[in-house]
């Protein structure tokens, strides 16, 4: 069957453009006309943001996304960024991290922040040839929290992993509407 296909800008990245696409998805499944899953595509873009954590800044000075002179600052201080999307679409430093080791506890605990309980949340881990923490950072997001309904694993994309290099971890987090997973979807 031939359909209708409609550009969202999301103003997001890689796995956060993947969560809002689910939603439509499922919006349409659930019989959503193209203006309501239009409508829920946007809702969900305000409610989702994407964090990453660099192995290394190099790739994303490289690539346009960090200011060299950033890099020299968190060598200096020792510090590993964390780059985010922001409601504007950009994407650029949104934290940092002290020190080089365990990152993966970390960044879960800086992650853990900033999905504060009370609320439902799917989430999604994504790394750059790093599997092994990208499962322990999301065993360890969800550790003790019955408020996270979807956490999965996955390799990220090539415009994100082109920026983050290898051993980039990504997290991507949607808070989920009040009614649940099919809220807004048309009954």
């Amino acid at each position: 069957t031939h359909g209708k296909i409609v550009g969202v800008d999301t103003g997001n990245a890689s796995l956060g453009q993947g969560l809002i696409a689910i939603r439509a998805a499922e919006a349409a499944a659930a019989g959503a006309s193209l203006e309501e899953v239009q409508r829920i595509a946007r809702e969900t873009s305000k409610r989702t943001r994407t964090f990453a954590c660099l192995a290394t800044l190099d790739y994303a000075v490289r690539g346009g996304r960090v200011p060299a002179w950033a890099k020299t600052v968190a060598e200096a201080l020792r510090v590993t960024p964390l780059l985010a999307t922001f409601p504007d679409g950009r994407i650029t430093l949104g934290g940092a991290l002290l020190g080089r080791g365990n990152l993966s506890a970390k960044f879960a605990r800086w992650v853990r922040r900033r999905i504060p309980p009370g609320r439902r949340w799917r989430l999604a881990v994504g790394h750059a040839n790093a599997a092994g923490e990208a499962e322990k950072l999301r065993a360890l997001i969800v550790a003790g929290r019955d408020d996270i309904e979807t956490a999965f694993v996955l390799p990220i994309g090539t415009a994100l992993g082109v920026h983050g290099g290898p051993g980039c971890l990504v997290v991507s987090v949607e808070q989920v509407p009040d009614g649940g997973a099919d809220a807004g979807a048309a009954s």
